[in-house]
């Protein structure tokens, strides 16, 4: 059966609705990502004292993740996540592991 000769839609209202539907969703969705990546952005780099991470947290697990990896591999095994999660809780008593 040939659709197009049929009157089972109208091809250039078709063309018209596909073509603004890309658009709009297009929009749409490229600034609820650039919305998202801006929220998280202010979350994690807004004032020090309001930060969900500070300078010293980063600083502190970047000293404690060269302690566990002393082969400077980038990558510990799955057995030593204990060990650095306990490194980082003695480190800095204040950070709640949950």
């Amino acid at each position: 059966m040939n659709y197009w000769n049929t009157d089972c839609g109208n091809y250039y209202g078709a063309i018209i609705y596909f073509c603004s539907f890309y658009l709009i969703i297009t929009y749409i969705v490229r600034n609820l990502l650039v919305a998202i990546i801006m929220e998280n952005f202010s979350l994690f780099y807004s004032s020090e004292e309001d930060a969900l991470l500070s300078y010293a947290d980063i600083r502190n697990f970047q000293l404690v993740w060269n302690m566990v990896d002393r082969e400077q591999k980038r990558s510990i095994p799955v057995g030593r996540v204990k060990f650095l999660l306990r490194l980082l809780k003695v480190r800095s008593p204040c950070m709640q592991l949950y």
